[in-house]
């Protein structure tokens, strides 16, 4: 990897405001790396663009203590202390590791992101009394010994999904950032420390097989948020009976389907809004909305203001 002064053109869509650029191309393919260091925390984005089949490995003396999100395809991990470890799109971990020594593996043809913020051991301290399952945890960071939280990569919840969003699009600057991140960063630490004590009811809880089904009715969803599809027609397309989708859907994403389907619409609306090509009444028909004024209707709920006032106070 070497620093550049700046992002590449192709990967412009990834930048974070503020963070130190490193790169990387050869045969195997391309990888951007991002990092923004805030004293007591850090912040990697990581995005691989692999053209053959590869291994990356990973080394170092440094302690590694942090959350480790897979934000695009299925990476697989061989960590020295843990064994192999797989992620699938959209699951995350928390991890100590005495030292790196980790290899990565990567498939041709794919494009990887993955997102991690590292944490000093005091953070995660500060949470033993509240999360009893922390104890241990803390136990093994005095003895120096890797773990990981979860025997498994656990789904992001879309609260832990948002958190991501909004630490990699911030609009802020300079101290302002680092301090609106800092703030981020112990709130993504919460929500992830807290999955455990906020998913004690597993009497509903889909099967593998649901599970691969709901997570492609997700990317279903994003890909076709201007479309409208009731719920029971979506639930047939992924072959399950509506209320198991719904229940499913919710217990896997923290949200039913038809609430994800509005915040991805108005993640798209208040981005088209704020780049002013589009007229506002253009805006709601390209996210999918009949009516003009349900758009509106939605968009204050989600926003407490109109479209109208975003645009007069966007430079």
């Amino acid at each position: 990897l070497r620093q550049l002064p700046e992002i590449p053109e192709e990967f412009k869509s990834f930048l974070i405001r503020g963070s130190t650029i490193n790169y990387v191309h050869g045969h195997f393919g391309k990888v951007l790396y991002q990092q923004i260091d805030l004293g007591d925390f850090k912040i990697c984005y990581s995005i691989y663009r692999i053209k053959e089949d590869c291994t990356c490995l990973f080394t170092g003396k440094e302690q590694y203590l942090g959350i480790h999100i897979v934000l695009k395809n299925d990476p697989s991990y061989s960590i020295r202390g843990l064994g192999t470890i797989v992620f699938k799109e959209a699951q995350c971990n928390l991890f100590y590791l005495p030292f790196i020594n980790t290899a990565s593996g990567f498939q041709k043809g794919k494009e990887y992101v993955c997102f991690e913020v590292f944490y000093r051991a005091g953070h995660i301290i500060r949470y033993a009394t509240l999360f009893p399952f922390a104890k241990p945890v803390i136990a093994k960071l005095k003895t120096r010994t890797a773990f990981s939280v979860y025997q498994q990569p656990c789904n992001i919840s879309f609260t832990v999904r948002g958190i991501v969003n909004e630490m990699l699009n911030s609009d802020y600057e300079g101290d302002i950032q680092k301090a609106y991140l800092k703030v981020k960063a112990t709130e993504l630490l919460f929500h992830i420390m807290a999955f455990p004590s906020g998913r004690k009811d597993t009497s509903k809880k889909p099967n593998d097989s649901a599970i691969d089904k709901l997570h492609e009715a997700k990317k279903f969803i994003e890909d076709n948020y201007a479309q409208h599809y009731s719920i029971s027609k979506m639930a047939k397309k992924f072959g399950m009976n509506t209320t198991s989708f719904k229940i499913g859907f919710r217990h896997e994403f923290g949200m039913g389907p038809f609430g994800f389907l509005v915040k991805i619409r108005m993640s798209k609306a208040i981005e088209l809004v704020r780049e002013r090509r589009l007229a506002v009444n253009q805006v709601a028909d390209v996210t999918g909305y009949k009516s003009f004024s349900s758009f509106i209707k939605a968009f204050k709920k989600r926003f407490d203001c109109t479209p109208g006032q975003v645009r007069n106070t966007t430079p």
